[in-house]
Parts: C-alpha cells; sequence; structure tokens
C-alpha cells in the first residue's frame, strides 16, 4: 500500500528529455505521489506522469520479483515443523553428541 502523501519520488535524470508541456521538475527533486498527481492535472505536466510511472512500475517489478523468489523458494512438498528444520531438535542433538 502506497500512502499518496508520505511516499516520496525522485525525479530521475531522464526527465529532461521529456517534450510537451511540463511541470519545471528537476533531476533529484523528491516529490509526493499526491504532488505528482497534480503536476500531472493542472499543468499537464508529462514530466510528473513520467516520473510517477516509472516509480509506480519499479515498485511493480520489484513486489512481481519479490513474489517469484518466494515461490521459488517454497517447495511444493516442503513441511516447515520447527524453526530449525529438524523434526525432532531435542532428539536430533542427542543422537549426534
Amino acid at each position: 500500500n502506497l500512502d499518496m502523501y508520505e511516499t516520496f519520488v525522485t525525479v530521475p535524470d531522464e526527465v529532461v528529455r521529456i517534450c510537451g508541456t511540463t511541470a519545471n521538475l528537476c533531476p533529484g527533486e523528491k516529490l509526493t505521489i499526491n504532488d505528482l498527481l497534480y503536476a500531472i492535472m493542472l499543468p499537464s505536466g508529462n514530466d510528473a506522469a513520467f516520473t510517477l510511472s516509472n516509480y509506480l512500475g519499479e515498485q511493480v517489478v520489484r513486489h512481481n520479483l519479490q513474489k517469484e523468489n518466494n515461490q521459488r523458494l517454497i517447495h511444493p512438498c516442503s513441511e516447515f515443523l520447527s524453526v530449525r528444520g529438524v523434526k525432532n531438535f531435542i532428539k536430533y542433538m542427542n543422537y549426534n553428541a
């Protein structure tokens, strides 16, 4: 969940190459998602739209990679019996002592 008022997005360097109407954002500038939405709507800021879409795209990719890694790490036949991964840790320790 992203908080529109508390999540800050850094304007990427590529924003200087954006054509059309802009909100005159500067590379490295940090704005909230809410500020970027206003910059998209009021002056039709293409630079703000690029910045927000770039940030949200990164978030989606990061989320999908985490989800994919988590699914890959958990084998369908996995059985979690203890935090140590051994069925009966005390019995195991006594046997190997």
